[in-house]
C-alpha cells in the first residue's frame, strides 16, 4: 500500500495543484481578497482597516515561508522513505523526525512508527500507531495502524515508579527529564538503561540505574526514603588535585597509578650500644596499584656503629611491603626485612603486620595511629613484639607539617630480648616544596628499657631525606 504525507485531495484539484497551484487558482484567490476587501471597507473605520491590512499583508509575506518549509518537509520525507528501502532505519527516523518537525502531517507519524518499531523502539511506534489509528481519515492507513498498535502492546517493556515515602519538594528524574506526576503509574519505554534521579531540598539526592529491556515485562522502580546530607566522614580528606601536600590529608597508601621514591641518611648514637655514632642511607620506591600499594627499600652502611679497619658488608638490609587501603586513611600492611643478606655480618629478618587508621579530626589535624606484631629473628634466637604507635599530624602552613608519636613494643616471647617494654617518642617536620617534592627531618629518641644507672634509654637518632612523586 502506497503510504502518502496528505490526506487525498478533492478529484477536482490535482497533487500538484494542491502544493504548488494553478493560474485559475490564483485568479480565483485573488479576486475573493478583492471582494473581502470591498466588503471591509464597508463596515470597518480607517484607522482600524490600516490594522487589519497590515496583518493581511503580513499573512501574505509569510506564505513563501511556509511553502518553502513544507518543500523542505517534503525532501526530507522522500529521503526518509528511501533510507528505509535500504535498510537504513536510524538515518529514516532521522528524516521522518525533521519532516514532521518542519510540517507536521499525519502520513508522516506512520512512517515514523513503522521506522521505530524496525529499531525496536516499540513504546514510540506503539504511540505513533495509536495516533494514526484515531485521528487519520485515510481509513485503510487508520486500520493499518490500529493492527499495527495491537501487536506491539503485549511486547510493550513498562515500568511503574513507586515513591516509598512521600516527601515535601521532591522531584523524581529519567534520563533529565521529571517524571514525579507519573508515580504509581504504568508507563511503557523503549527498551534500554535508564537512570532514575530523587532529589529533595535539604536531602541527599538518590540515583540508580535500572534495565528496562525486558519485552512485555512491567518493572518496578522504587525510590526509597532519601537521607538526610551527612558531612564527609573524618577519615576522608577533601578532594585536591594531585597529591596532598599537607602531612594530615595524606592516605596511607599511594594513589593509583602514582609512585614516590625516596632517600634518606640516619645518624644514631648510643654509649651503651655502639663504640662509635653509625650512619645509614636509605632509599625507597613505592607505587599505588588500584587499592594496592607495593613498595621496596634498602639500606646500606656508610659508617660502621663498630670501631673497624675492613667492611664487612655495605648492605645493611632490604625491605619489601605490600598494602591494602580498605579507605584512604585505613589500611593494613605486610613487611618483611632482611638484615645484612650478604656479607659477614650476622644476618637476621623481620616480619610485621599492622593495621593503619587516621582520623581527620579538623582539616589541618589527624591523628594517626598503628598496631599489630613484628616477628624477629637475628641468628638462632628470635622474639614475638607487639607494637602500636600513636600521635597528631599539625598542618602548620600550606607547605609545612609537623608529627610527634609514641612508639611502644612489647616483648611476649622469645629469647632476645631481657626486657619486655620498649617506649620511644619520635617528631618529623616536613617541606612540601612542591606538589610533588618533599623534604623532611625526623628524630627520635629511646626511653625504655632504661640503661644502666639512668632513667631513659640513651638511644638517640636523627633523620633527613627527600621523598619525589614524578
Amino acid at each position: 500500500m502506497e503510504i502518502r504525507r496528505y490526506v487525498e485531495p478533492e478529484p477536482s484539484v490535482t497533487v500538484e495543484q494542491e502544493r504548488s497551484g494553478s493560474n485559475r487558482w490564483r485568479s480565483a484567490r485573488r479576486e475573493a481578497c478583492v471582494a473581502t476587501h470591498r466588503l471591509m471597507a464597508l463596515v470597518i473605520p480607517c484607522t482600524e482597516m490600516t490594522k487589519v491590512v497590515l496583518v493581511v499583508l503580513a499573512l501574505v509575506a509569510a506564505t513563501p515561508l511556509a511553502h518553502a518549509q513544507r518543500a523542505e518537509a517534503d525532501a526530507a520525507f522522500e529521503r526518509g522513505r528511501a533510507l528505509m528501502k535500504s535498510g537504513d532505519y536510524e538515518g529514516a527516523c532521522e528524516a521522518f523526525e525533521t519532516s514532521l518537525r518542519l510540517d507536521p502531517t499525519i502520513g508522516t507519524v506512520y512512517n515514523l512508527g513503522v521506522c521505530h518499531e524496525k529499531l525496536g523502539k516499540l513504546a514510540s511506534a506503539y504511540t505513533e500507531f495509536k495516533q494514526v489509528a484515531e485521528r487519520d481519515s485515510n481509513k485503510a492507513r487508520a486500520a493499518d495502524a490500529a493492527t499495527h498498535a495491537a501487536a506491539l502492546e503485549p511486547r510493550l517493556t513498562r515500568f511503574k515508579l513507586i515513591i516509598t515515602e512521600a516527601t515535601v519538594g521532591l522531584v523524581v528524574e529519567r534520563d533529565g527529564v521529571d517524571i514525579t506526576a507519573f508515580a504509581d503509574q504504568v508507563i511503557p519505554v523503549d527498551p534500554r538503561r535508564y537512570t532514575f534521579t530523587a532529589t529533595a531540598p535539604g536531602l541527599a539526592p538518590f540515583t540508580t540505574v535500572v534495565d528496562l529491556t525486558r519485552e512485555g515485562a512491567t518493572i518496578e522502580v522504587r525510590i526509597p526514603a532519601l537521607s538526610t546530607k551527612t558531612a564527609p566522614p573524618p577519615d576522608a580528606p577533601p578532594a585536591a588535585a594531585g597529591y596532598p601536600r599537607s602531612l594530615a590529608q595524606r592516605p596511607f597508601t599511594m594513589p593509583d597509578g602514582m609512585y614516590e621514591l625516596g632517600a634518606a641518611s640516619r645518624l644514631s648514637t648510643s654509649d651503651t650500644m655502639f663504640q662509635q655514632a653509625p650512619i645509614d642511607a636509605f632509599v625507597a620506591a613505592r607505587i599505588g596499584i588500584q587499592q594496592f600499594e607495593m613498595g621496596l627499600a634498602a639500606s646500606f652502611h656508610n659508617r660502621y656503629a663498630e670501631v673497624t679497619t675492613t667492611r664487612p658488608t655495605w648492605w645493611r638490609s632490604v625491605t619489601g611491603t605490600l598494602a591494602y587501603a580498605i579507605t584512604p586513611m585505613f589500611a593494613g600492611r605486610l613487611e618483611y626485612r632482611r638484615y645484612h643478606p650478604i656479607g659477614d655480618l650476622g644476618q637476621g629478618s623481620d616480619l610485621a603486620i599492622a593495621m593503619l587508621r587516621k582520623y581527620l579530626v579538623a582539616p589541618r589535624i589527624a591523628l594517626a595511629g598503628s598496631a599489630g606484631f613484628v616477628f624477629q629473628q637475628r641468628g638462632d634466637v628470635n622474639e614475638l613484639v607487639l607494637g602500636s604507635t600513636f600521635g597528631p599530624q599539625i598542618t602548620a602552613t600550606n607547605a609545612l607539617s609537623f608529627e610527634v608519636f609514641a612508639d611502644l613494643g612489647v616483648a611476649v616471647g622469645g629469647e632476645l630480648y631481657s626486657h619486655t617494654l620498649e617506649l620511644g617518642v619520635s617528631a618529623q617536620g616536613l617541606y612540601a616544596i612542591t606538589r610533588d617534592l618533599d623534604v623532611f627531618a625526623r628524630g627520635f629518641v629511646g626511653l625504655l628499657p632504661a640503661v644502666e644507672n639512668s632513667s631513659s634509654n640513651d638511644f638517640r637518632s636523627v633523620t633527613i631525606g627527600v621523598n619525589w612523586r614524578p
